[in-house]
């Protein structure tokens, strides 16, 4: 053939072949072998003369469809989400197959279905593409009560022959039996047209009609019923995480064999929540019948749950504007009212400086949780713990945040927090780590960085030896702002809370334990600071020391 010839595919009556120009890998490499083979076929019975005989044309042609037929499943095989067979990989013996076969034909004669099932499987892996052996184990798993797997080798054997009838009637068995009894009535039917005067395929297909109008009429009561809204509401009990476990596997499991089934949906939804698997109940959501009042209320008791009270209180409306009188959307409402206003009264109390009172606001809130482990519960538990903290009752502070960390370990103003309280402990190591994991899960937040650029230095420091000596020299009265770590502008209010922090830090009786050299600087500590505080929070006396610092 001249090197400007092009190349010689099966054309002018022949069939034709479709290569394949992709990356190379070994799927590609067997599909370049092949077409090349098929060239070389062409190009030399064109050099014999032969390329019009009839004989070799058939053979041409033969080898085309074989080739395309296996390209086919070069490109099905390369497909996204593919999944193999688990005969794929097999040796391929067709000798051998058809032994196995015989086998199980005559385990099945003996009714030794297992026996016969394992030849049946071994004929498959050897030879995967009879459809015979596979309606054989579908005939073997339909006596051994392995429906879905009847129905999977039935629907495979009709694949590879429509007109085994044989495969037909299994398949049809096999998922009327695992609950799909709609394709059941399809396969029966084509059975029928296969031939119309099979007894076995008439009276399966009645029953298929039978168990198919039952599934429908129960699917549309339910749908019914979930429109009304009539599922039970969720416990008011916590539960807890092993019970919580155990829901979400049964409910993955009755979802698995029922997918269409709303109830089932629901569950899986309820399941979720308990296992405060909030986006992944979201998302399961949005496969519940729409505007269905079950639906509404889950994504209700979705939505507070992840803190998010306004949008649960809309979607409530919702709910109640398709059935005013639902018992469990009135009561959640009427919970979430009573949510909202503790919520607002503790955090006015805290923006006035009513830091007990905001602290007694947010222990009516959290007792409005019945779960007691909900993102909500980890939100309040840090607004009360804001607020023990400025009532200068660090360890209630401290053991509220490691609880809203427990249930949420992602929430970044618990760990600042609890950063900053482990900083005026002196408790550097504790603080750094964690600024470290709120940069982790709020990378962008300001002053962030610099915080724990500081604490790091504090622990390196701390480890080369300088471990916090009190110093007091150095600080004069000029430094009233600096020592309190406030602005010159700060309010009376911002004053009054620096000086809390400070003094609560450098009170002798928390030193009474420390050397005498150290209970002697904290003393000093202390009393420059209520100095300090003296002076700024009265404003004729801050009056007169910014007109006296201002002259130095």
């Amino acid at each position: 053939m001249a090197d400007d010839e092009a190349p010689i595919f099966a054309t002018d009556g022949f069939a034709e072949v479709q290569p394949y120009f992709g990356p190379t890998d070994e799927l590609d490499a067997g599909s370049v072998w092949r077409i090349e083979k098929i060239k070389d076929f062409q190009w030399r019975a064109k050099c014999m003369g032969i390329q019009d005989n009839p004989e070799i044309r058939a053979i041409l042609n033969e080898m085309i469809r074989e080739t395309n037929q296996l390209e086919e499943m070069v490109q099905e095989e390369k497909s996204e989400g593919k999944k193999k067979h688990w005969w794929c990989d097999g040796e391929y013996d067709d000798e051998r197959a058809e032994e196995h076969n015989d086998k199980g034909t005559d385990c099945y004669k003996l009714s030794e279905y297992k026996d016969a099932f394992d030849h049946y499987t071994e004929a498959i892996r050897l030879s995967p593409s009879k459809a015979v052996y596979h309606s054989n184990r579908a005939a073997a798993a339909l006596k051994l009560g392995r429906h879905k797997v009847a129905a999977m080798d039935g629907d495979y054997a009709i694949k590879q022959d429509p007109a085994n009838l044989r495969a037909h009637l299994r398949a049809a068995q096999g998922h009327l039996m695992s609950g799909t009894a709609e394709r059941s009535v399809e396969i029966y039917n084509a059975a029928l047209e296969l031939d119309p005067t099979n007894k076995t395929a008439q009276d399966g297909l009645k029953e298929a009609k039978t168990t198919a109008a039952a599934k429908a009429a129960a699917q549309a009561a339910e749908q019914a019923s979930a429109l009304r809204g009539e599922r039970p509401p969720l416990p008011l009990h916590p539960v807890c995480e092993a019970d919580a476990a155990d829901l979400l596997i049964s409910a993955d499991e009755m979802l698995k064999n029922n997918p269409d089934r709303e109830a089932c949906k629901c569950a899986r939804v309820e399941a979720l929540i308990h296992c405060r698997r909030y986006e992944d109940a979201e998302e399961m959501c949005d496969e519940l019948l729409t505007n269905s009042v079950d639906a509404l209320y889950l994504k209700a008791e979705l939505q507070w749950r992840m803190n998010q009270i306004p949008e649960a209180m809309a979607i409530l409306e919702q709910a109640l504007a398709v059935k005013g009188d639902s018992a469990k959307c009135l009561v959640m409402q009427e919970r979430l009212i009573a949510i909202k206003s503790h919520l607002e009264a503790g955090e006015d109390f805290f923006d006035g400086g009513k830091y007990h009172d905001a602290v007694e606001a947010f222990n009516l809130a959290l007792a409005s949780d019945p779960s007691k482990a909900s993102r909500f519960t980890a939100c309040v538990l840090q607004k009360r713990a804001a607020a023990t903290y400025e009532c200068t009752r660090t360890d209630d502070a401290l053991r509220d945040l490691t609880h809203a960390l427990m249930l949420e370990p992602s929430h970044v103003q618990s760990l600042i927090l609890r950063a900053q309280i482990f900083k005026e402990q002196g408790k550097m190591e504790e603080c750094f780590l964690d600024l470290r994991r709120a940069q982790t899960y709020a990378p962008e937040m300001p002053g962030l960085w610099e915080g724990l650029a500081d604490a790091a230095e504090r622990c390196m420091r701390r480890r080369d030896g300088e471990d916090g000596e009190v110093q007091v020299e150095g600080v004069s009265e000029a430094e009233y702002y600096k020592l309190l770590d406030i602005s010159s502008k700060a309010t009376p209010k911002e004053v009054t809370r620096a000086y809390r922090k400070l003094a609560a830090k450098w009170h002798p009786d928390k030193w009474s334990v420390s050397s005498e050299k150290r209970q002697k600087a904290a003393e000093a500590m202390f009393k420059k600071v209520k100095d300090a505080y003296d002076t700024l929070k009265d404003p004729e006396k801050r009056h007169a020391y910014n007109q006296q610092s201002s002259r130095h």
